[in-house]
């Protein structure tokens, strides 16, 4: 299982291109997939997690709303991709426009996959958060980190 860790901060060009860091293009490999995913961000996935993210999403029930809208927006946003030369992605304008991503994007590793966000939107999203508070309701959900 890939793990991919880290948070980095990169210019987006006036194209719409940003560099995915090194580590992450080695673990990636020459083609992969980018989506819309959780929380405003888009989310990046080697072929392999894609395979088995879709399998995930194939065995929801087509009878639940949800399940459909959830297979719409990732699978239908999805496409495959590669860094070209210099190590960028072109992301689409809708993905930019749906991720808030401008001039400035910030990229994380999230162990099976990665995260590009709009620098705004991640900063927001870091002010929200109290890592005690979402510690103590994992804990007292069952989830034991």
């Amino acid at each position: 299982m890939l793990k991919f860790m880290g948070e980095f901060n990169n210019c987006v060009d006036i194209k719409g291109r940003v560099v995915i860091p090194n580590k992450f293009r080695e673990q990636l490999g020459e083609s992969f997939i980018v989506t819309k995913s959780f929380d405003g961000c888009l989310a990046v996935y080697d072929f392999k997690q894609w395979e088995f993210l879709q399998d995930r999403l194939g065995q929801m029930p087509m009878v639940s709303t949800a399940a459909r809208t959830i297979r719409r927006i990732i699978v239908g946003s999805a496409f495959e991709t590669g860094t070209d030369k210099q190590g960028r992605i072109l992301i689409p304008a809708a993905l930019r426009e749906y991720s808030s991503i401008e001039k400035e994007a910030v990229i994380i590793g999230n162990i099976d996959h990665i995260e590009i966000w709009g620098k705004e939107v991640w900063k927001k999203k870091m002010e929200e958060i109290n890592v005690d508070e979402t510690a103590q309701k994992l804990y007292d959900a069952g989830i034991y980190i």
